[in-house]
C-alpha cells in the first residue's frame, strides 16, 4: 500500500495540470457551442489530452459542466 501511495505522489501534478487544460478548454467549448452542441471529443481534443483521460477526470459531461461552475464560483467569491 505505501509503495503505491508513493509512485501516486509523482503524477499528481501532472493530474492537476491535465485536470486545468481540460476544465479551460471545455469552458471555451461550453461558451462556444453552447451546452447541448459541446463535445466531449473536442474539449479532449483542445485539452491535448484523450477522450478518456476527461470522462477518468469528471465522469460526463454534466459534472465537467459543474466543475466548471464550482470553479469559476471559488475564483468569484476568493
Amino acid at each position: 500500500m505505501a509503495v503505491a501511495q508513493a509512485q501516486e505522489k509523482p503524477d499528481l501534478p501532472q493530474r492537476e495540470v491535465k485536470r486545468k487544460a481540460i476544465l479551460t478548454a471545455a469552458v471555451e467549448v461550453f461558451l462556444g457551442a453552447g451546452f447541448g452542441l459541446a463535445s466531449m471529443d473536442v474539449i479532449a481534443q483542445r485539452a491535448g489530452v484523450s477522450k478518456a483521460t476527461v470522462y477518468s477526470h469528471f465522469g460526463n459531461k454534466q459534472k465537467l459542466f459543474g466543475a466548471i461552475i464550482k470553479a469559476l464560483c471559488h475564483d468569484l467569491f476568493t
